[in-house]
C-alpha cells in the first residue's frame, strides 16, 4: 500500500491557531471531542482507480480510515468522510490518502478539503 500525505496550501477559517498550513496539519488546542471531516479530489490519468481510502493519523499514527471505496476508470474522483474523536490538548492531526495506482491529489478547497470542529 502507498499513503500519501495530503498537502494544504491555504486556510479560510482558522480559529484559535490550529491549523499548521506549512506543515499539512491540525494541532489540538484543547481537550475535547471533535468531529473531522475531509473531502479529497484526485485525477488518474491512463491507469484505472481501482480502491481509495482516507486515513486520519493521530501524532504520527494511523488512527482510522474514515472513507473506502472502489472506483473504475480514469479521470476525476472525489472521497469524503468523517468521524469523531476524543482528542487532546497537543496531539496532531494528519490526512492520508491510499490509492492502487498513480494519481494526481488537487489541493483546491473546491475539491479538497479538511475541517476539525469541536463539539464538547
Amino acid at each position: 500500500m502507498t499513503w500519501t500525505k495530503i498537502l494544504f496550501t491555504a486556510n479560510i477559517n482558522n480559529n484559535k491557531s490550529i491549523a499548521d498550513v506549512p506543515n499539512s496539519r491540525f494541532v489540538i488546542p484543547e481537550p475535547g471531542f471533535y468531529s473531522i471531516e475531509a473531502r479529497v479530489g484526485a485525477v488518474a490519468g491512463a491507469n484505472s482507480l481501482t480502491r481509495e481510502i482516507l486515513a486520519v493519523h493521530v501524532d504520527g499514527v494511523q488512527n482510522s480510515w474514515i472513507a473506502e471505496q472502489f472506483h473504475g476508470g480514469k479521470g476525476d474522483i472525489q472521497i469524503s468522510g468523517s468521524g469523531l474523536y476524543d482528542l487532546y490538548a497537543g496531539q496532531i492531526i494528519e490526512l492520508f490518502i491510499y490509492s492502487d495506482v498513480s494519481c494526481s491529489i488537487y489541493t483546491a478547497d473546491k475539491t479538497t478539503h479538511f475541517a476539525i470542529v469541536r463539539l464538547a
